[in-house]
């Protein structure tokens, strides 16, 4: 962390608003496509563990690791929350200042998380109706004791050893509660001396580790226990991927990394040699690499997506031209109505295949990636229907509202 410590006749806090005001005019182009390259590879994630195999069975692949890209969405969202409201609440954290953050939050993922939501329970409705077998797995995931917990954004904090209902939405569960978080990790962060940076990056580190060797494997091992799947199992050791209880600390220590990589990039931090585009590139290859031939820990991919992300931020050359391209800046723009509509394409073509409403006989790479690609672009499709049917006019009308309510209550 570098020190940006301050003379003792200036006020921190008031350096930092300076400082988090004139960045906050500076729109970062290149961070969406970024977010949507991330929801493409988390859909591919999902084809090859559930559908089909994207690389030859038993060997090791990176694209088991492609769940990482959930980590890349919480550093990535932890350094835009920074840039969008770090003024905000570098001096002290007002009710009214909360409320506006917190109101936009929710305005930006309810809506189509209770879309999805309810579509999740049609679906279920649907697999009573053709008496579907709940056992295992299927009963766990569609909960209706989970649904309230659904409903209030908790269900991958308390109570549930299983992703529930539409089930990636169990990282939009734990980011809301580092949303709750933010304004006071933030000042926490921008006030006092550079010893609090290093406290906050220790607790990323010891979130990580402390996830790896305890409670990833003595969650997998209740949850396969508990799904009546391989006893003794023997988990892996080298993972961060928790979904339920945990989570909430695998989440928090990715925030908090975005938080301090936007702290480097507001100070210019090794700006000159980061905005070389071969960085950027190296940075994609170690990680693949590292991924295909086992032999980098994931806990150590966070870090790297910070690297990139400042990259990313700091370059306006090729990499930004190349980023910045139409299709990816769409894809970008639609990435969390990707993110949340492709779990349910997914289910809907396992339960075809099961039921025999389906029948695919031939296997082989070409039949998995055929598959993908088509999963892919019918995802592409629905999240274009629910961006702008739903996630966009429901966000703005809620933002408005909640806009209004507060000026009545103010007057």
């Amino acid at each position: 962390m570098p020190n940006c410590g301050t003379s003792n006749n200036r006020d921190p806090s008031q350096i930092a608003s300076q400082i988090f005001s004139a960045m906050k005019e500076q729109f970062i182009p290149s961070l969406t496509p970024l977010r949507g390259i991330a929801a493409v590879l988390v859909v591919l994630f999902h084809s090859h563990i559930i559908i089909a195999p994207l690389m030859a069975p038993g060997e090791v692949s990176f694209f088991s690791k492609l769940y990482l890209m959930v980590d890349f969405f919480f550093v990535l969202s932890g350094f835009i929350m920074f840039h969008v409201y770090g003024n905000m609440f570098t001096k002290k954290v007002t009710q009214a200042a909360f409320t506006k953050f917190i109101t936009a939050r929710f305005a930006r993922i309810y809506p189509l998380h209770l879309f999805m939501l309810l579509g999740a329970i049609a679906l279920y409705a649907w697999l009573l109706a053709i008496k579907f077998p709940m056992e295992g797995i299927w009963g766990k995931m569609f909960d209706p004791l989970a649904i309230p917990a659904n409903l209030t954004l908790l269900h991958a904090v308390f109570g549930f050893n299983e992703a529930t209902w539409n089930t990636p939405s169990w990282s939009i569960s734990v980011e809301w509660v580092a949303y709750l978080c933010f304004p006071f990790i933030l000042k926490f962060l921008v006030n006092g001396s550079a010893i609090r940076k290093w406290v906050l990056l220790l607790f990323v580190i010891a979130g990580y580790l402390s996830i790896i060797y305890y409670f990833q494997p003595a969650l997998l091992t209740k949850r396969m226990e508990w799904l009546g799947k391989i006893p003794g199992f023997t988990p892996d050791w080298n993972t961060i991927d928790v979904i339920t209880g945990p989570a909430l600390l695998r989440c928090l220590s990715s925030f908090i990394l975005g938080l301090l990589t936007y702290h480097l990039y507001s100070h210019q931090w090794k700006k000159n040699q980061l905005s070389n585009s071969y960085i950027f590139v190296a940075s994609w290859i170690f990680l693949f690499a590292g991924w295909h031939f086992d032999w980098l820990s994931d806990s150590i991919a966070p870090f790297v997506f910070s690297l990139i992300i400042l990259c990313s931020a700091y370059n306006n050359g090729k990499l930004s031209a190349v980023l910045n391209i139409r299709p990816l800046r769409y894809i970008g723009d639609i990435s969390f109505s990707i993110y949340m509509v492709h779990m349910p394409l997914i289910l809907g073509f396992v339960v075809a295949r099961i039921t025999g409403m389906l029948s695919i006989k031939q296997t082989g790479m070409v039949i998995s990636w055929s598959l993908a690609l088509l999963l892919l672009l019918v995802t592409l499709l629905l999240a274009s229907i629910t961006y702008f049917g739903i996630e966009k006019p429901a966000r703005n009308w809620l933002k408005k509202k909640m806009s209004e309510s507060r000026w009545r209550w103010a007057n």
